[in-house]
């Protein structure tokens, strides 16, 4: 009787112990919840030739597939690449154009891009004092180059019954038209240009002045090699797509379309172009014709575009609400370089608790089996 009553006892610790160790393991395992990660931040600055313009983007710090930012122009369905879409940028100072070739390119201007875990073949050119703010500078030194009386300079890309008084310094304060230097230059003395508002010539003049096989480099002009073929389809944004919201020309549209738009717009004269936007400062609205033509000889000249392929072109703001913009793509792929966090584990216990409480009933365990096993023997 005297050694029942510890058995017992021991039996009975050893079965709560075993239950105790069974339950907080569960307990442990099942109830344990996966918290946010949070998130991770990055800023880009685009410091243009007007203004410098600030973005902050989001991503959770847990990627998928290796790039941070989860909703943008591609959207990954399957584990494969996708179909892309190319990219034109018209700014202050330089264009840019971006897409995949249809046949792998060996060109300096071919990167490799990877999104998603996959990689893309991106042909990229960026065309120096090719933006909007230089290349009107550049076509005003060219006329004033080729102007009999230099100070006053008849402009066809200027509405009729306008005229534009400007200090030469404004033309030739760069490196874009460092060359273009008139003689006995003072950049004090000013220049009227007299508006005609003839598109065809001003279109024509803007094909002529442009080598768009030449690019300034560092204040030299380069021969670069040609781009490959235009392929897929093409979204132009930034200065493409406000010149052309200016005109209601969004969208995709024929080449037809946008020459008989121009040619009606452009032939307006100042009185009838300040009635069309009457609440646009003039430096805007005074632009507009010089601006799609400028666009025509970007895109045809420039990029090779023509009648079928323009049609491939879509002047957009935005897709899917987002405004659309190189910084979103370099953020995309700047993901890529940085590490991800794995989820955080919260768990009932803490670990020190939990391996406390399955030291504590463990040792129990060992200990009452040992004693059970004891009195058996000695009770045989």
């Amino acid at each position: 009787m005297g050694l029942e009553r510890p058995l017992v006892a021991a039996i009975i610790v050893l079965f709560s112990s075993v239950i105790i160790v069974v339950t907080i393991s569960l307990l442990q395992q099942l109830k344990k919840v996966a918290l946010p990660v949070g998130y991770k931040y990055g800023i880009v600055f685009d410091a243009g030739a007007s203004r410098t313009t600030l973005y902050v983007y989001r991503w959770p710090a847990e990627k998928e597939n290796n790039t941070g930012v989860r909703r943008t122009w591609i959207h990954l369905e399957r584990n494969f690449t996708v179909k892309t879409t190319g990219t034109l940028d018209l700014g202050g100072a330089s264009t840019e154009i971006a897409f995949v070739p249809k046949q792998h390119s060996h060109m300096s201007e071919t990167v490799i891009i990877t999104l998603y875990s996959y990689n893309y073949t991106v042909y990229t050119q960026s065309l120096s004092c090719y933006g909007r703010d230089e290349a009107e500078k550049m076509y005003r030194a060219k006329i004033l180059q080729n102007a009999k009386k230099k100070s006053s300079i008849e402009d066809p890309c200027l509405p009729s019954n306008y005229n534009l008084t400007l200090q030469l310094k404004y033309i030739f304060d760069g490196l874009c038209t460092a060359a273009d230097i008139p003689p006995n230059y003072d950049p004090d003395t000013n220049a009227t240009f007299i508006g005609t508002g003839n598109p065809v010539l001003c279109q024509q003049k803007l094909l002529s002045i442009f080598s768009f096989e030449y690019i300034n480099v560092g204040g030299n002009w380069t021969q670069e090699k040609l781009q490959p073929n235009i392929h897929g389809d093409f979204v132009a944004f930034s200065g493409f797509y406000y010149s052309m919201e200016a005109l209601n020309l969004t969208g995709s549209f024929p080449i037809e379309t946008f020459n008989s738009t121009v040619q009606e717009f452009c032939s307006n004269n100042w009185d009838q172009v300040q009635q069309l936007f009457p609440n646009v400062s003039d430096p805007f609205r005074r632009s507009y014709c010089f601006n799609a033509n400028y666009i025509y000889a970007v895109l045809v000249q420039g990029y090779n575009f023509d009648q079928e392929s323009w049609k491939s072109i879509s002047f957009q703001k935005e897709v899917k609400n987002s405004s659309i913009g190189w910084s979103l793509g370099y953020m995309l792929n700047l993901t890529n370089l940085i590490p991800s966090e794995n989820q955080v584990i919260q768990t009932p216990m803490s670990e020190g608790v939990f391996c406390g409480l399955l030291f504590l009933f463990s040792t129990l365990v060992v200990f009452c089996s040992i004693f059970i096993c004891m009195s058996i023997i000695r009770f045989f």
